[in-house]
């Protein structure tokens, strides 16, 4: 990735795709494990009432598909105990799917992986770039390392690029800055286009 005016551009040359974090607000990690190191020492230290285990289980089961993380820390998407924070997995594909079949598979798994979860909204459309890309967004009612409910608003973006492989992001933010947070989910959304 590369700073410019406009933020961090991301180009992942494996899968030839590249997209826009806006803003200057944001600490991008590239997925080795002393970057994942430090991303847990940032979260322990920004987010001291949350369990971070979980984080650290999911990235060691995706490995390599595992491509970005990357924490937002504008105070309009930090909470007391949580910072915004976007992910990005990739998945290679058999075939290309519909992506009204695809957003119908993500809804049911994120509300089984999050008991408890309310599903929000779901939209699909064809961004500036000419990609089609979906969104799902949930309520998860996420309890802090003691117990306490600290909801989030989770946004799970996906797209499938040209050569099968399914772009998944999860942006997590406290659901109290789900509106402050909004204009930036869209700004990401219609960045992402698919490079040669």
């Amino acid at each position: 990735f590369t700073q410019n005016e406009a933020g961090f551009l991301v180009h992942d040359l494996a899968y030839d795709y590249r997209l826009l974090l806006p803003g200057d607000a944001w600490i991008p990690f590239q997925p080795t494990q002393e970057s994942i190191d430090q991303i847990m020492g940032s979260a322990n230290e920004s987010m001291p009432k949350v369990d971070v285990s979980g984080i650290v289980e999911i990235m060691s089961m995706v490995g390599a598909q595992f491509r970005l993380y990357a924490f937002y820390t504008g105070e309009e998407g930090r909470g007391a105990d949580f910072v915004t924070n976007l992910n990005i997995i990739t998945t290679p594909l058999e075939q290309d799917y519909d992506m009204t079949t695809v957003a119908a598979v993500n809804k049911e798994e994120l509300l089984r992986a999050f008991p408890g979860s309310e599903f929000l909204d779901e939209k699909q459309l064809t961004n500036s770039h000419g990609v089609r890309v979906g969104t799902v967004t949930i309520k998860n009612p996420l309890l802090t390392a003691g117990q306490e409910e600290y909801p989030l608003a989770q946004t799970f973006i996906y797209a499938q690029t040209p050569e099968h492989v399914l772009i998944s992001m999860t942006f997590s933010t406290p659901f109290d800055a789900r509106e402050a947070m909004q204009p930036v989910i869209d700004a990401i959304v219609d960045s992402l286009e698919f490079v040669q």
